[in-house]
């Protein structure tokens, strides 16, 4: 079979892709309601109503909001942080100080 140049370049962007998720270990997610019950999922943390939860058969990781959506999904080291990272909030900027500085006047002596 013979590949025309856009068939190479987008087969080339998915492998680039799927290799970024592997490293990062934060696949795609599809922000959808979800039963948050299942039998296959076990509770990890839980905060202010958000859950991070792990599948029981193949061990990755879902994050689901206090609304019954899924944030995110992933492996559970990549989940961990971004759960932190969802529900801490940041911290807040420190203010800013501005110097000011009197030049006193000529004096005459």
């Amino acid at each position: 079979m013979v590949y025309t140049s856009t068939e190479k370049y987008i087969a080339d962007m998915l492998i680039q892709g799927v290799e970024v998720m592997a490293r990062t270990g934060d696949y795609p997610n599809f922000e959808a309601p979800v039963n948050t019950d299942g039998f296959l999922w076990e509770y990890e943390m839980t905060k202010k109503g958000w859950c991070l939860q792990k599948n029981l058969l193949s061990g990755y990781a879902r994050i689901i909001d206090n609304k019954g959506i899924r944030r995110g999904n992933g492996t559970m080291v990549a989940m961990k942080e971004k759960f932190v990272r969802l529900i801490i909030p940041a911290l807040p900027e420190p203010p800013v100080r501005t110097l000011r500085a009197t030049i006193p006047e000529n004096e005459s002596h």
